[in-house]
């Protein structure tokens, strides 16, 4: 008996030193309940804020080398030449990229808090931001992705190049609402699911309610930003 707990207890170490960024979406279970036990975040975030920096800046360093967007922008903005425009987009890019893991994971964090405080879930806001900061590897693909059509396209678009946003003849509001269906926020949202029951206590038919849920305030959330910019 004491064999056996002693075999299980060195594969569950063993496994826990395995585990890595990676293991978020190949091996999500284990890797939410490893989060669970040790909510662990800050050498995960800095790896994304680094990787996201450079994606953003690459992406628009690319498209504006493309005279149609750089012509848009600067009717966006007269009086503006072509080098003053370039020099601070890619300086609010680089600031964007440097926050957008963190303010992101704090915002999903605070969120899933009250939605699992609602279901009576027991996580704690920390396990909570540890599991967001993870999840954020999916929105590092999704930006790897978009910043490849940038690369043979020369396009730079707000909106992921697979969404339904950018595949359906749609405007205004609605391309950003249907911007949120996409791949990668899909897939997001099964992690969400499979996180709820693992680090939250939730039985499926509450995780999956809280992943609706998390999925439909953030698109309320994209559409609320877009329209007050208009």
């Amino acid at each position: 008996m004491e064999e056996a707990k002693e075999l299980q207890q060195e594969e569950s170490e063993q496994l826990k030193k395995e585990l890595s960024c990676l293991s978020t979406i190949t091996a999500p279970k284990e890797h939410f309940t490893q989060i669970k036990e040790k909510p662990l975040f800050l050498k995960t975030l800095l790896i994304y804020s680094g990787i996201t920096t450079f994606l953003v800046l690459l992406a628009n360093y690319i498209g504006l080398q493309n005279p149609a967007t750089l012509k848009a922008i600067l009717a966006q903005h007269p009086g503006e030449t072509a080098a003053s425009i370039q020099q601070s987009t890619l300086i609010f890019s680089g600031i964007l990229g440097l926050i957008a893991a963190g303010l992101t994971s704090l915002l999903g964090a605070a969120v899933s808090w009250l939605i699992v405080k609602g279901l009576r879930g027991e996580a704690n806001f920390q396990q909570l931001f540890s599991f967001q900061t993870h999840l954020y590897l999916l929105a590092v693909c999704a930006l790897l992705v978009d910043t490849a059509f940038t690369l043979f396209t020369g396009n730079l678009s707000p909106f992921s190049e697979l969404s339904l946003g950018a595949l359906l003849p749609v405007e205004g509001l609605s391309k950003v609402a249907l911007s949120s269906i996409e791949p990668f926020n899909i897939w997001t949202v099964i992690l969400y699911g499979l996180g709820l029951q693992k680090i939250a206590n939730l039985t499926p038919t509450k995780a999956w309610f809280g992943a609706a849920i998390f999925f439909l305030l953030g698109a309320v959330f994209s559409v609320a930003i877009a329209a007050i910019g208009q």
